[in-house]
């Protein structure tokens, strides 16, 4: 079965790249909230204290619906900040969300996150 971003790629006008823009956060917001619910707080903390790549642990399917999402909405990621991504987890995963808002060097380690997957997103 047809992933639902390539169906979406291939009916992409113009309004359809519009729209993937507009809903490219909330869609966003549903990967990552996925994403992060099958990893546990412990191994995030190990892997803050490690200065462990995040783009790197997602597995190319995530890193490939990204893509994709990015590529639809034309590149416009400017909405992908730590802010961004703590209010996006924390109704979900607010064990998360406190996490990088209570320990700096956590909040530090996202940041640095953030902008490698923004250059790998627009490389």
């Amino acid at each position: 079965m047809p992933d639902v971003f390539d169906r979406i790629q291939k009916l992409a006008g113009p309004t359809m790249r519009g729209l993937a823009s507009q809903f490219a956060p909330q869609i966003c917001k549903g990967l990552l909230i996925e994403y992060l619910a099958k990893v546990d707080i412990g191994d995030i903390m190990t892997e803050i204290e490690n200065n462990t790549s995040l783009w790197s642990q997602m597995g190319t399917d995530y890193q490939e619906k990204i893509k994709k999402l990015v590529n639809m909405a034309q590149g416009h990621i400017e909405w992908l900040t730590s802010e961004w991504t703590i209010n996006a987890i924390r109704k979900d995963l607010p064990r998360h969300a406190s996490l990088f808002l209570g320990w700096r060097k956590a909040r530090n380690w996202l940041d640095k996150q953030l902008a490698e997957i923004q250059q790998q997103l627009l490389a």
